[in-house]
């Protein structure tokens, strides 16, 4: 049996120590409630905010392509890249190449006007839409 240091005596053949989050709910005049969670592992802490993270920029991607595409077009802002010559595909990859370069230059001094974490979602986004595009044209327009 072990003393926690407060009072409360635990008994039983512990193997290794975790994490509890203890969340106390005021139910007056009922006696308080404790409620005992498992703290989320880092390794799930590390998921739960990278899904945050997508899901936020999927909705900056709705907003965003309400601006530069059009209901039948989603990729209208793209599709003038042969106008010079490069295919919608590479126009996608030069826009990611720019924000690859600010992220570069974003590493070695600050941002003025967008945060190195603005130019990482916009990457992302970048990303995501050029993987559709080729996947709805099946690869024909690379």
């Amino acid at each position: 049996m072990t003393d926690g240091g407060d009072g409360i005596v635990l008994a039983g053949p512990w193997e290794a120590r975790v994490d509890y989050e203890t969340a106390i709910f005021d139910a007056t005049p009922e006696p308080t409630v404790v409620v005992i969670t498992p703290k989320p592992s880092p390794s799930q802490q590390f998921l739960t905010r990278l899904q945050a993270r997508a899901d936020a920029n999927v909705q900056m991607l709705v907003r965003k392509n309400a601006d530069y595409g059009t209901p039948d077009r989603p990729y209208a802002n793209f599709e003038v890249a042969p106008l010079i010559g490069v295919s919608v595909a590479r126009g996608m990859l030069v826009r990611m190449m720019d924000k690859l370069q600010r992220i570069s230059n974003l590493l070695d001094r600050p941002a003025l006007n967008e945060s190195i974490q603005d130019s990482c979602n916009d990457l992302s986004n970048y990303a995501l839409i050029l993987g559709d595009f080729l996947e709805q044209s099946d690869g024909k327009s690379a």
